[in-house]
């Protein structure tokens, strides 16, 4: 299922990807969302058009710097 966003087109990626993707990060996280529920009840349920990661918030700036290949810079607000 290919998205329109706001950032353009793209393919929305499924959780084998999610987790070679995040498996470069020391710090926790989870698939969450509509994903989340159909492992919980062990079926499919519907098409999925995103999926959602949650990340603890201490390791959002870590996380982003990981996932993108990009480097970490703490926020000095």
């Amino acid at each position: 299922m290919r998205t329109e966003g706001p950032w353009g087109r793209w393919e929305p990626t499924d959780p084998p990807e999610v987790t070679v993707l995040f498996a470069v990060l020391a710090e926790p996280w989870w698939i969450a969302g509509g994903y989340a529920i159909q492992s919980a009840v062990g079926r499919g349920l519907r098409e999925h058009g995103d999926i959602d990661v949650a990340v603890l918030r201490r390791g959002t700036v870590t996380g982003k710097a990981g996932v993108t290949g990009g480097s970490a810079v703490r926020s000095q607000r």
